[in-house]
């Protein structure tokens, strides 16, 4: 009982932070989405990591993806981006992002939008189309957030 009451003043609280914060008018463009924050770890590394996870969810299609990480794509050096399109040359699907997160997060948009397919907490939906998805437009996305 003590803690669903202690919970309910903490939500209240919250409430009210958010009222006041808006109340105030807090120009968001002031502060700079953690655009100090940078990845030391290698781009190699990175790489390998995007390889690996489209490895473990969908191992029968991960042959065809490429996956590059590129820190000066995009528009803002300091967002994410990522693109992708399908190289007509090898038939592969490369994926191109400015740090490996914006790379997976790429994947991830692919899955969705061309395949219709999924990754969730309540469930998981990866069945790829055959023949396997060509993308023939540059699809580029940089996303307002630095880490989600």
């Amino acid at each position: 009982m003590l803690a669903k009451k202690v919970g309910f003043v903490l939500f209240t609280l919250g409430s009210i932070l958010i009222q006041v914060c808006w109340g105030l008018k807090i120009d968001s463009s002031r502060f700079k989405q953690f655009s100090h924050i940078k990845t030391k770890t290698p781009q190699a590394v990175q790489e390998q990591a995007v390889k690996d996870l489209i490895t473990r969810l969908i191992p029968k299609h991960a042959s065809n993806f490429l996956i590059r990480v590129n820190s000066s794509l995009g528009p803002h050096s300091d967002l994410d981006t990522f693109e992708y399109l399908t190289d007509s040359t090898k038939g592969k699907l490369v994926i191109t992002g400015t740090t490996g997160v914006a790379a997976a997060l790429g994947f991830q948009h692919f899955l969705k939008y061309s395949c219709h397919a999924h990754v969730s907490w309540s469930g998981d939906q990866l069945k790829i189309p055959e023949p396997f998805p060509v993308v023939q437009k540059t699809v580029m996305v940089t996303s307002p957030n630095r880490y989600f």
